[in-house]
């Protein structure tokens, strides 16, 4: 798969980039591979822990491993950041 090759050489040249290691947890996830998928996940967070798409990304893959309580705990925080994230901008932009 040419995302996949892509995305890992792209983690070969900046492997503390935490978009691209969420890029490849989707991949994974796409291709089934949910272990690796959540690894890839992870460590996205890791390297940035207010990265609301990779917790909405962990949040789905979890769910689709039956870790249902954590999953929804992941799905909430992303949640949660984009909706903060919205509200502040507004507010922000009023001012």
């Amino acid at each position: 798969d040419q995302a996949l090759a892509s995305t890992l050489k792209s983690l070969e040249l900046k492997p503390d980039n935490p978009n691209a290691h969420s890029n490849l947890g989707g991949i994974y996830q796409e291709l089934g591979r949910l272990a690796e998928a959540e690894a890839a996940s992870r460590q996205a967070l890791f390297l940035k822990p207010d990265f609301a798409g990779a917790h909405l990304l962990l949040g789905s893959i979890l769910l689709r491993c039956g870790k249902y309580h954590e999953g929804l705990e992941e799905s909430c925080a992303g949640s949660g950041m984009i909706i903060f994230n919205l509200i502040t901008g507004l507010s922000i932009k009023q001012n």
